[in-house]
């Protein structure tokens, strides 16, 4: 302590000599005496870092990290907002949103390390620049030109969840029934016998298609396509008709009923061979 009382007798001193000595003698920390003494923050840790051993800058590590993360949390769809915005062309062409999943994890986004010597913790005036700094080097726009274009994002995944699960219950059927006339295995994923829909919906969400705009049902069956979940020759269509599918081939497609487990009902039609819906 003597020689951090050395360094400040060159400088104009915050008290008297002896009253500082006091001070010194009764502070309970270093950071104590800083706060005690209205000393700036980057300058005293400059002295620090000055002296030298065993004298070092003092570091609120974690409450920067605190900070940080509460104020990602209160504008993470503002950058996300960016992040769509930047992605929306390949969203709107049919190409992979891979890039766009890994970023939106907000890789590497983290408090910058030059904070701990300039402040006990970063303000949102710093923090908002680092984020656009952040989204810069992502060749996203800042945050305060996210745009109106898309609509908030936990609206638009709820919707696009909701649509994608009706589809799926709707096709399940229809996908199974073209491929038994037509004599070749559906993808794996119409395989199953229950929970497709939701399947579906998650695999939807984690490959970042549910995160843009509301999914038509050609959205959906073009990104089955895409990524080989739709069987090869049928057409993006699940009206049983316009596939040229009947009753018979519909009824053919069910798993032989068991205890509990849905069956299709008997669809009563003038034209027995034209489903009717």
């Amino acid at each position: 302590m003597d020689c951090f009382v050395d360094s400040l007798l060159g400088a104009d001193l915050p008290l008297p000599p002896e009253e500082l000595l006091r001070a010194c003698a009764n502070a309970e920390s270093l950071a104590h005496l800083r706060d005690m003494l209205v000393l700036e923050y980057a300058a005293f840790n400059k002295t620090l870092s000055e002296l030298g051993p065993p004298y070092a800058p003092l570091h609120n590590v974690e409450g920067h990290q605190q900070t940080f993360n509460f104020h990602i949390q209160r504008h993470r769809e503002a950058i996300l907002k960016s992040l769509r915005n930047l992605f929306l062309p390949d969203f709107d062409q049919g190409v992979s949103l891979n890039r766009y999943v890994e970023l939106r994890g907000l890789p590497d986004l983290t408090p910058d390390s030059r904070w701990l010597d300039e402040c006990e913790t970063p303000s949102p005036v710093q923090m908002d620049a680092h984020i656009d700094s952040w989204l810069s080097d992502v060749c996203a726009g800042p945050m305060a030109d996210g745009g109106d274009d898309l609509a908030p994002l936990h609206e638009v995944r709820e919707c696009n969840t909701r649509a994608i699960q009706e589809l799926a219950a709707k096709a399940h059927l229809v996908v199974r029934a073209w491929c038994g006339k037509h004599r070749i295995q559906p993808p794996a994923i119409w395989g199953l016998t229950e929970g497709i829909g939701p399947h579906l919906a998650e695999l939807a969400g984690a490959e970042g298609i549910t995160d843009f705009r509301l999914l038509t049902e050609s959205d959906v069956l073009g990104w089955l396509s895409r990524t080989s979940r739709w069987p090869g020759g049928m057409t993006l269509n699940i009206d049983a008709n316009a596939l040229g599918l009947t009753h018979e081939d519909l009824r053919a497609s069910c798993f032989p009923p068991q205890r509990g487990q849905f069956q299709i009902p008997v669809l009563q039609s003038a034209d027995q061979n034209k489903i009717p819906y």
